[in-house]
């Protein structure tokens, strides 16, 4: 059966010569296939503050505006206000006379934590240019924000009817936080700007000096009640800013881990929001606050446990690089951390994921910085 599988009649089906070229060939066959696979130990640098470099073959710059937590209607509805405003910008003729010129490409983006605009450039782009066009985009637009601002609020009005959304205003949102205005973009834009550069050859950094700094203090009330459609029970803690690559996929660790083990209450859910300000867990139940503080007193980082929610967190990572090539130099520059490569972090988190793990775990056992009643009218 093998004799006939590897010959076709009386002659090989590989012969000698055949044989070596395999041989000298294969190996570069597997380079180059590396090569057009993105690479998770690729290192970014820093080449000024809050701005990072990251070699690419596609050439551009990605800037990203930070917009708080991300979890409150009043970022929210800051954050709709900032793209529209942005929006209009692009489209003035002095902005789209310097895209013109420069044959740049920009495409507004969101995500739960930043406003970003996404540059596609068929040349590097230039110091000077960049340097332009962000002191246009901080000029206000020629607008009446009149129906902007009344279509917003509007629309963040209906979102927080939600019983959550509004015990997550009361828990995260100061009282005293100023309405939307006409000059709330001019605010927004001041505020510290990010860049990623992405091209063959290290760019030139540009000034971006902020004028404007948000508070990083936690606002809100540390407790409240809210009527909703579903009781519930909401505990919130914060946990230290992420000081290193390290550090930030330690927390993320402990979101995939206590997931998995929330799986068998289906009355459970987890929300984790990882900020430059510092990180919040938000553990939510469909009942009383004494089932959730017996789920936190069993929850465990045993090892078995912990290697499988590294592997699905790794498994993650590769699959977003795949995707976005960039994704983990967007994390070293958001989070102000000390540029380290994917996989050179992932082999840090091993080494002490069993330890510092723990410790976030002993610290959710603690009682919860903010926490939140659902009540309904039969249940109040």
């Amino acid at each position: 059966m093998i004799t006939n599988i590897i010959n076709r009649g009386d002659r090989p089906l590989f012969n000698r010569k055949y044989l070596m070229a395999l041989v000298w060939l294969l190996p570069v066959a597997i380079i180059a296939l590396n090569s057009l696979t993105p690479s998770s130990d690729l290192i970014a640098e820093r080449i000024a503050e809050n701005q990072l470099w990251l070699q690419s073959e596609s050439t551009g710059v990605n800037i990203y505006f930070n917009q708080g937590s991300g979890l409150t209607s009043n970022d929210k509805a800051r954050q709709t206000l900032l793209l529209e405003g942005l929006e209009l910008r692009l489209a003035t003729p002095e902005v789209q006379e310097l895209l013109e010129q420069q044959h740049w490409v920009v495409r507004p983006q969101l995500s739960s934590l930043t406003t970003q605009l996404q540059i596609d450039a068929k040349e590097p782009v230039e110091a000077q240019a960049l340097q332009q066009f962000i002191e246009l985009l901080r000029q206000p637009p020629a607008v009446d924000w009149i129906e902007p601002i009344e279509r917003i609020n509007a629309q963040i009005y209906l979102a927080s009817q939600n019983g959550r959304q509004r015990a997550l205003d009361a828990l995260l949102s100061s009282a005293t936080a100023e309405p939307l205005a006409a000059r709330t973009y001019v605010e927004l834009v001041d505020r510290t700007i990010a860049l990623l550069y992405l091209s063959e050859e290290i760019p030139k950094p540009i000034e971006l000096a902020a004028r404007n700094q948000p508070s990083t203090a936690l606002q809100g009330k540390s407790s409240v009640a809210v009527r909703a459609q579903r009781p519930a029970t909401l505990l919130l803690w914060r946990l230290d800013a992420p000081s290193s690559a390290t550090s930030y996929l330690v927390q993320q660790t402990v979101g995939v881990l206590i997931s998995a083990q929330l799986a068998q209450y289906p009355n459970m859910r987890l929300q984790q929001q990882l900020t430059p300000e510092g990180s919040l867990v938000l553990l939510e139940a469909g009942s009383s606050e004494a089932e959730l503080i017996t789920l936190l007193e069993s929850l465990k980082s045993d090892p078995e446990l912990l290697n499988a929610a590294i592997e699905q967190l790794q498994t993650r990572w590769e699959t977003a690089l795949e995707q976005r090539p960039e994704a983990w130099a967007e994390v070293l520059l958001l989070y102000s951390v000390e540029p380290q490569s994917l996989e050179s972090a992932f082999r840090d988190l091993r080494d002490s994921a069993q330890e510092d793990i723990s410790e976030i775990l002993q610290h959710l056992k603690q009682p919860a910085d903010r926490r939140a009643r659902l009540f309904t009218a039969t249940s109040s």
